[in-house]
């Protein structure tokens, strides 16, 4: 026990160790890098103006292809320097948000990968843009050509070792580590023949040298881009988790998008050799390299990436948008002071600023909302996502469909994982609808209609968050109650398809039993009486008396038939309500029939009584005989009140006695069941109160 202790005291200090040197290598890489940076940059105004047959961004053909529409080199830098800058700034912002975010974290819980990603931002951030002008860095500035070396050799490489070990930081599989080494090697001899340009190799002319570099460093580096897109591929399939496959999914798609674009903007420019598909190779270079940090920052965001997403919301949104205000701004003032041919000119800047001051807030609203769509669906818009499960809801044939649509709707717009409907029924409710696999953190929801809870909308937070947040608690509040109701017509739709049902089979099971009645009973008497006929005519004349008695005999099986007739003919209605009506059938028939010495039973009828239908009379009718039975059979009262009330187009039958209370472990019996059945079988309720002590009511609601 002592030694396990002492090997996590010791694993931990070196994890511990091993964290505060990764951020020293870290400080000292980003602070080398951003010396690099601001010595560079001053020149990078004027390199881009730069031309020359060789290894430079204007050649000659370009300038004269520009000054052919009357557009000068400097229009040509200002572009430049609106994507360069926007592709250093969003790749500091994420790289620096994601490092302070690291650097909050307790040192044992430091996450290396996020270590990495952010210095591979930060640095590729300060050093791709200028990668173009290696091969004339070193005239301009000669001393800083060991550190142009290195930063660029360093940051090159991180780049590609991010990834490949993005996210769990292994090689996968293991021989993917020869195609970086391969790559490594060209880079840095690539970037050394840059570098020092009057260092002779072999004795090889440097341009010879250097084209071969490039040459091979493009099939080395094609080859090692798409190795890496292989190994995050196979992690996938093989070595991730689910929420590690969501995080790579990004990523991938970001160096497929790189790769593509990048493979078109060159092709374009191979076919095409001019100015314009130049500046388009660039700005595809450019923009395809910024898919990688907006990758990691929506696996940070959307998916919990190394549990740091607490800054990198609002990083993505101002990133944009400074970017957005720079590109906006030197558009302005480079692009129409060219055109203008009013270079400097205070006005035009005053003008820019105004448009940019104009547009920054809406720009940011937009972006905000876009990136709020991306991460959390329509979360911001409650009317849209109305809106379109209303029009899902009606584009629904079969309401079989309609809550497998609404879960669909409520998880795709949400970005929800999982999302499920249970209705009340058995415990922990029947699954309806599911959309999407469970998870941990289920969230359930009430559906209520009318105060009753119908049902539960079980659903699971976003993976990246782990809860539910407010937002999403008041909008799910709101969409429950349109839920609720449309579960509720689902329910009654369902219950009537079942009432119909059983109209069918009681239709049905009616008639059996009537065949069965007439068929066994009175079909077999009724063949009987032929032949006793027959017997008669055969008697009458020799043995008149036996003819009497056949006939006599015959004479009270006709009353037996008629009277088994009658049976089945007031099993179906009783009789007294097409004589008496309801209220003179309860007052001459069932009230006698159980009112004794010891139980005095009253009626109250309001004046004015309505038609009633035939349903509800037979109904209300065998309801009053099953209670007067029980309250004789159970109760014991002294005195029992049967009243009839209207209101709002409701009939309400109440039984009310003084006998003794229902006991606490009472169970439905067959009367209660039977009555409760005639009331359902209409479409009402019916139901025992338990009221004072030594009192019971049966309440009874039709609508008439």
């Amino acid at each position: 026990m002592m030694a396990q202790t002492w090997l996590a005291q010791c694993s931990r200090c070196l994890r511990l160790r091993g964290n505060a040197l990764a951020r020293i290598i870290w400080i000292v890489s980003v602070l080398l890098a951003i010396v690099h940076f601001v010595m560079t940059f001053p020149s990078v105004f004027t390199l881009s103006q730069h031309v020359c047959s060789h290894f430079c961004d204007l050649t000659p053909q370009y300038l004269q292809e520009l000054q052919a529409i009357g557009l000068s080199s400097t229009f040509y830098a200002i572009y430049i320097l609106i994507f360069t800058g926007a592709f250093t700034l969003l790749y500091v912002a994420m790289g620096a948000v994601i490092f302070i975010r690291t650097w909050k974290q307790a040192p044992d819980v430091v996450k290396p990968m996020a270590l990495l990603s952010s210095l591979v931002l930060v640095s590729v951030g300060l050093t791709f843009p200028f990668a173009r002008f290696l091969p004339i860095l070193h005239a301009e500035i000669p001393l800083w050509s060991p550190l142009t070396f290195y930063v660029f050799s360093f940051s090159e490489g991180l780049f590609f070792l991010f990834c490949y070990l993005f996210p769990d930081g292994s090689f996968a599989p293991r021989w993917m580590v020869v195609p970086l080494s391969l790559l490594v090697i060209f880079f840095t001899g690539y970037n050394f023949v840059l570098t020092w340009p009057d260092i002779s190799v072999l004795g090889l002319n440097v341009q010879i040298v250097t084209l071969l570099f490039r040459a091979g460093l493009s099939i080395v580096g094609t080859c090692a881009l798409l190795c890496a897109i292989g190994s995050q591929i196979y992690k996938y399939t093989h070595f991730s988790t689910a929420s590690e496959r969501q995080q790579v999914r990004w990523v991938v798609v970001g160096l497929i998008t790189i790769c593509v674009l990048l493979a078109a903007g060159q092709s374009l420019n191979w076919l095409i050799p001019n100015v314009w598909t130049y500046l388009l190779l660039l700005t595809t270079l450019l923009l395809s390299f910024l898919c990688v940090p907006l990758a990691i920052g929506i696996a940070i965001l959307r998916y919990h990436l190394w549990a740091i997403e607490g800054l990198v919301n609002r990083a993505l949104v101002y990133g944009m948008l400074t970017a957005a205000v720079i590109g906006i701004y030197v558009l302005l003032v480079g692009g129409l002071g060219n055109l203008l041919h009013l270079p400097g000119n205070p006005l035009l800047s005053l003008v820019a600023t105004g448009v940019v001051a104009l547009l920054a807030h809406p720009l940011r609203l937009q972006i905000q909302k876009w990136l709020n769509r991306l991460l959390y669906g329509e979360r911001d818009d409650p009317y849209l996502l109305l809106s379109r499960m209303g029009l899902h809801i009606e584009a629904t044939l079969a309401s079989q469909q309609v809550l497998p649509t609404i879960v669909a709707t409520v998880a795709q717009s949400l970005k929800l994982p999982y999302v499920a409907i249970h209705t009340a029924g058995a415990p922990g409710g029947l699954l309806e609808a599911v959309y999407g696999t469970p998870g941990p953190n289920l969230v359930r929801f009430p559906l209520m209609y009318q105060g009753q809870r119908i049902g539960d909308f079980v659903l699971a937070p976003r993976s990246s968050e782990g809860a539910l947040t407010p937002a999403d608690e008041r909008l799910l509040t709101d969409l429950m109650r349109q839920i609720g109701i449309g579960v509720h017509v689902l329910l009654v739709n369902r219950e009537l398809q079942r009432s119909r049902e059983r109209l069918v089979m009681a239709r049905e099971e009616e008639r059996r039993r009537l065949r069965r009645d007439l068929h066994d009973d009175v079909a077999p008497t009724l063949a009987s009486f032929s032949q006793r006929i027959d017997i008669v005519n055969l008697l009458v004349e020799q043995k008149p008396q036996q003819a009497i008695a056949q006939l006599k005999a015959l004479q009270d099986q006709v009353k037996a038939v008629i009277s088994e007739l009658r049976r089945v003919v007031y099993a179906l209605r009783p009789p007294v309500l097409d004589e008496l009506g309801l209220v003179s059938a309860i007052r001459e028939h069932i009230i006698p029939a159980h009112q004794g010495a010891k139980l005095a039973i009253r009626l109250e009828v309001p004046e004015g009584l309505p038609q009633l239908s035939a349903a509800i009379e037979v109904a209300a009718f065998h309801i009053i005989q099953e209670a007067l039975t029980n309250v004789v059979r159970h109760a014991c009262a002294q005195h029992c009140l049967i009243r009839l009330t209207l209101q709002e187009q409701m009939l309400y039958l109440d039984i009310l006695d003084d006998g003794q209370g229902v006991p606490t472990t009472y169970r439905r019996g067959v009367g209660l069941h039977s009555m409760c059945e005639r009331a359902e079988e209409l479409g009402e309720c019916a139901r025992l109160c338990h009221c004072r002590q030594g009192e019971r009511r049966f309440l009874h609601v039709y609508r008439y």
